[in-house]
């Protein structure tokens, strides 16, 4: 296994960490782009849905991925604590929105009576379950 600290005692994060970072990151500005510029890709509206879904399957990886094998700092101990309750709050509130916006979204199409169908399957309804389309 790994070491999660340097020689020089700088805190480093594990490939899986960054792999799923970088990941989401470039997903989450490809939404961006695709939404404010849907020309730009034929099939926009598609892919914006795709990644979407794609985002909201990754981001309870990555969490799970962090509340398991992620790296705990030794260097947030020293900081005050103020600072390091700011700091968990700004990572959660991330999270949140990384669940909620692709969920809004979702519930969007479903509100509009739209088949979400991704990956060959169809998302179940979210608002009017019992009613057929």
């Amino acid at each position: 296994m790994q070491s999660n600290s340097t020689t020089n005692g700088h805190d480093t994060y594990d490939a899986v960490t960054i792999l799923f970072h970088w990941v989401i990151a470039l997903m989450v500005i490809a939404l961006f782009l695709l939404a404010l510029f849907p020309g730009l890709v034929k099939g926009a509206i598609f892919w914006h849905k795709t990644i979407g879904i794609l985002v909201l399957g990754l981001v309870p990886l990555r969490a799970l991925w962090r509340l398991t094998f992620g790296r705990r700092s030794q260097a947030a101990a020293r900081e005050p604590a103020l600072l390091r309750l700011a700091a968990k709050a700004s990572h959660l509130g991330v999270y949140a929105l990384l669940v909620v916006t692709p969920m809004l979204g979702w519930l969007y199409q479903d509100a509009k009576a739209i088949e979400v169908v991704e990956f060959g399957f169809e998302l179940p309804m979210l608002l009017y379950p019992a009613f057929p389309r």
